[in-house]
């Protein structure tokens, strides 16, 4: 019977909340962390199909201050969906103080809502960087590249006779 239960109980599938230590102070997270900046949520966009708390939704920013990385001025950073995966949950519209790494935010990040005394403590900020245009898909610009260089031949082969 105690070999039934230990067998059942191997079965059943183990979950794991978030675990966080504590939060360093401003100047280790700043040099621990690929970009920090001051940002206004505008959009949370939610994976199409989800199947776990894990899979990761997009937050759009408008970014107002910089203090490390290169930062556009409307950046898209993700985060897994659930606090119980580590997601950071974002409201919309609302301001934040962002501690990001590989484009990714953590709630074990000292990511919060501003305004907050980090800010004086980080030092100089600098404006984000202006957005690039949209301009074609890579796909599609090397598409019409090729159909240049075809014609060009068809071109010079047509004169050549």
């Amino acid at each position: 019977m105690k070999l039934i239960l230990f067998i059942l109980l191997l079965a059943i599938p183990f979950s794991l909340a978030c675990s966080c230590i504590e939060s360093p102070p401003p100047e280790v997270a700043l040099n621990q962390s690929s970009a920090v900046f001051r940002a206004t949520v505008t959009k949370i966009q939610n994976p199409i199909f989800s199947t776990s708390s894990l899979d990761p939704q997009e937050i759009t920013f408008t970014v107002h201050e910089v203090w490390k990385g290169d930062i556009q001025k409307t950046t898209i950073l993700t985060t897994a969906q659930g606090g119980a995966s580590c997601g950071y949950e974002f409201k919309l519209n609302q301001e934040y103080l962002i501690y990001s790494t590989n484009n990714e935010v953590s709630l074990c990040s000292r990511t919060t809502p501003t305004p907050t005394d980090d800010i004086q403590l980080l030092g100089n900020s600098t404006p984000p960087q202006d957005d690039e245009p949209q301009g074609l898909h890579p796909i599609l610009r090397i598409s019409l590249m090729g159909l240049g260089v075809l014609v060009a031949a068809l071109l010079l082969l047509r004169y050549k006779k």
